[in-house]
């Protein structure tokens, strides 16, 4: 049995001296558990979009902030009015070129084919065909064909052709075109070999995107002149992330509440009295002990105070229920359940621990209460089956808790 189970009254030779350790461990339990669980509201936490506005920020003075409205339409500007980076793709030239042979090819089988005869070409691919046969001659045949692929891998090496610049390509090719060949039969040689051509120049998508970003950076901040006392943000306005950059230019980076912090301590010294009661009333042998007290204070102030270190980034390192087995263990369950109950409620008040998760460590703590430890192996396992609740607990607990509101009443429509 624990040695603070045992009846502890003050020394009767020395009250004084017992009154005032009393008191002084009250005070600093006190005084560390403001620190603790008002960790928050003193040192701040960063500002973010999405969080609500704790109070109204108002312009103290006269001063330039950044228009983040202007500058997003300015960085827009800039971005639309950015040309993209295009580079060569080598695949063009041989896709082209295949192309023009296979329908000169069909050209000269006009010559030796009825016209009638069926065809799996293309409708377009049909008519240029016919156009260029029906303007040459077979004998010509030969001499016309090297000329058309010695023009064609000229235009194709030498311009630069661009997706959407594809109804330019005739008129230039029509240029590469040696001038004895007649007017007719240029033209429809050049439509033949504008069709077959491919662009050559594709979007590179990774030098664009640098010089997309480039532009962005060289953007000027557009500012505004903001009057003393204007009202900047209304107090439980959510946030947006203009909001955040305007503030962090005006230098509030943190949010500081000391109304948050005074309702914390007058919340904490309510609790401090209402525990005292239980204390003397139900369990007096704790009560009159410094020491029990002082043990009691220390593991809630190691909590609260890991809960306020790492409770928002890594919450299922919070030892909530290694408090509570701690607590059960010393001074018994009833002790303990009221003790970690007071812990629970103050440390989602002090928003220091997410829903999800709070929810898993108080159904862990609460297994720890039901157990029973007597022997080194059943702690074992008691850690082995607390960590399982936990886990079972948060998954639980993330179905139904969502950032927008609880997920019930959807939950009830799919019932």
């Amino acid at each position: 049995m624990s040695p603070h189970r045992r009846q502890v009254r003050p020394q009767t030779n020395s009250p004084l001296k017992w009154t005032i350790q009393w008191l002084l461990v009250i005070l600093l339990s006190y005084s560390s558990l403001i620190v603790t669980l008002g960790w928050p509201f003193i040192f701040g936490h960063p500002i973010q979009a999405g969080d609500v506005a704790e109070r109204d920020y108002v312009a103290h003075k006269k001063t330039s902030i950044v228009d983040v409205v202007k500058t997003r339409e300015a960085q827009e500007q800039a971005r639309e009015s950015t040309v993209p980076v295009f580079k060569k793709d080598m695949k063009a030239y041989s896709a082209s070129m295949a192309k023009l042979r296979s329908l000169l090819d069909l050209v000269k089988g006009r010559f030796a084919q009825p016209s009638n005869e069926p065809t799996v070409l293309k409708v377009l691919d049909e008519n240029l065909v016919s156009t260029v046969a029906d303007a040459l001659s077979k004998k010509d045949y030969q001499q016309w064909r090297q000329q058309t692929e010695t023009a064609a891998l000229r235009f194709i090496k030498s311009t630069p052709l661009y997706p959407d610049a594809r109804a330019s390509w005739r008129q230039i090719v029509y240029e590469f075109l040696p001038e004895d060949m007649s007017t007719d039969l240029r033209n429809r040689t050049a439509s033949l070999i504008a069709h077959c051509m491919q662009p050559n120049m594709v979007l590179d998508d990774e030098a664009t995107h640098q010089r997309f970003e480039s532009s962005q950076i060289d953007v000027k901040p557009v500012t505004k002149q903001v009057e003393s006392g204007t009202l900047l943000i209304t107090r439980g306005d959510r946030l947006t992330v203009e909001d955040v950059m305007m503030l962090k230019d005006m230098g509030n980076t943190h949010a500081h509440d000391l109304d948050n912090l005074l309702g914390i301590a007058i919340a904490l010294l309510a609790a401090f009295c209402l525990f005292g009661v239980f204390l003397f009333t139900l369990e007096p042998q704790f009560f009159f002990s410094p020491s029990a007290i002082a043990l009691m204070a220390t593991v809630s102030v190691v909590t609260s105070g890991i809960a306020a270190a790492v409770g928002r980034e890594y919450p299922q390192f919070v030892p909530l229920p290694a408090a509570a087995l701690v607590l059960s263990v010393i001074f018994g369950r009833r002790v303990a359940i009221v003790l970690a109950l007071i812990i629970i409620i103050f440390a989602r008040v002090s928003d220091l621990i997410d829903g999800p998760h709070l929810v898993a460590l108080t159904a862990a703590s609460c297994m720890a209460f039901a157990t029973n430890i007597t022997k080194r192996k059943e702690l074992m396992l008691t850690g082995v089956m607390i960590g399982v609740v936990q886990a079972i607990g948060y998954s639980i607990a993330s179905l139904i808790y969502r950032p927008e509101g609880p997920a019930m009443p959807m939950m009830l429509e799919l019932i």
